[in-house]
């Protein structure tokens, strides 16, 4: 049983120490973050270790969020600074900036700090693009993170949900994420808090950045060598199935099993959708692109009708399956459904729907799109 009374928050004002009360041991951030219920009570006792341990450091950044998710009384708003949260924010995000990763708590540290960032970023902010965030965090613990075999499972917790923003931004610019997530030996029965059973194909996520990037710099006599790449990832994307573990239907509830089973197959979807379109640009062989798209969206939709819950962590094939709509009246439908699929807040929808509906004005305006040029052309388009 946890504690619900901290001795840590006595030298705090009331108001700060009701936010964190309810930020801590309350369940609207966990109800909106992880993947179902099970996975609520070692979160919690996650966070409450992480606050104890590094209070100093990350105050600031479990306040921001704590205002975000806070429901004041009248009087409470009347008298509340409105721009608090986002001082909590900028301090935190300046408490970043200034990290220095010298050990294996430290690495911990600075992956709970960026998770809490980008959590505000999704929740609240009224433009959350978090990848900046996520490349600053996995930036400062990169050199650790593929050197010391000695990190915990809990000290990694976090790597998951900072990793795939940033490899959206990656693809539609071109470049080469961060860092390469690895596959711990004798973690084949770990389930992710955040991405369920999807974690062996984040490696293959950034091959397929990697490949992006050499084609948006490659000569003819590259070409034969990144396709012979792209044969290789795309072989070992159409074999890999999600490990089950062992009494994986009892543990969880019927609703998370569901939930992960849906976004390993999206997602494994996704990126043979990305494969393809490595090899052909949007606007060109679009028969194979729209059959993985409608079969995307169609497991989206249907999930979040028999469970009522959005799906966590599936921005990357909900984007990539969108993109390749033609119709306006199913542009039209699909975009009305996003917030429902995608959860987190109003903003962060919007956010990915205004992603779609610039990248279909340019596909419809030049006809041929490359996914390593969408960011620059893209911009022609706010």
């Amino acid at each position: 049983m946890i504690p619900r009374c901290l001795p840590l928050f006595n030298d705090l004002t009331y108001s700060d120490q009701r936010l964190l009360q309810d930020i801590l041991f309350g369940d609207a951030a966990l109800n909106v973050f992880l993947i179902g219920p099970t996975f609520k009570e070692p979160h919690r006792g996650l966070l409450i270790s992480h606050f104890v341990v590094s209070r100093q450091t990350l105050k600031d950044a479990f306040l921001a969020l704590a205002l975000a998710f806070d429901r004041p009384s009248a009087i409470e708003q009347a008298q509340r600074d409105t721009g608090a949260q986002y001082k909590h924010a900028s301090s935190a995000i300046r408490n970043l900036r200034e990290y220095k990763v010298r050990n294996s708590h430290g690495v911990s540290e600075c992956l709970a700090l960026g998770a809490l960032i980008i959590s505000f970023t999704h929740y609240h902010s009224s433009s959350p693009d978090s990848s900046p965030i996520c490349r600053q965090t996995l930036s400062l613990i990169k050199d650790m993170y593929e050197s010391d075999e000695a990190l915990e499972p809990d000290d990694l917790v976090f790597v998951s949900c900072l990793i795939l923003p940033e490899i959206i931004d990656c693809l539609m610019q071109g470049s080469v994420p961060t860092l390469r997530y690895r596959c711990r030996p004798g973690a084949e029965d770990y389930v992710d808090r955040y991405t369920g059973l999807f974690c062996p194909m984040l490696p293959s996520l950034y091959d397929i950045c990697e490949l992006n990037n050499a084609l948006s710099h490659a000569d003819h006599q590259d070409l034969h060598d990144i396709l012979e790449a792209i044969d290789r990832i795309e072989g070992t994307v159409t074999a890999w199935q999600p490990h089950i573990p062992e009494g994986f239907a009892t543990r969880y509830t019927t609703a998370e099993v569901s939930h992960m089973l849906c976004q390993a197959q999206v997602v494994r979807l996704g990126a043979l959708l990305l494969i393809h379109r490595l090899r052909y640009p949007f606007g060109t062989n679009s028969g194979p692109a729209l059959a993985l798209a409608t079969a995307i969206l169609t497991q989206l939709d249907l999930t979040r009708a028999a469970t009522n819950h959005s799906i966590l962590s599936i921005s990357l094939p909900l984007l990539a399956a969108c993109f390749e709509i033609k119709e306006e009246a199913d542009r039209k439908m699909w975009l009305s459904r996003i917030p429902g699929l995608v959860g987190y807040s109003v903003d962060f929808s919007q956010h990915l729907q205004s992603h779609i509906t610039r990248f279909w004005k340019l596909l419809d305006d030049v006809q041929v799109v490359s996914w390593y040029n969408i960011r620059e052309m893209v911009q022609l388009y706010t």
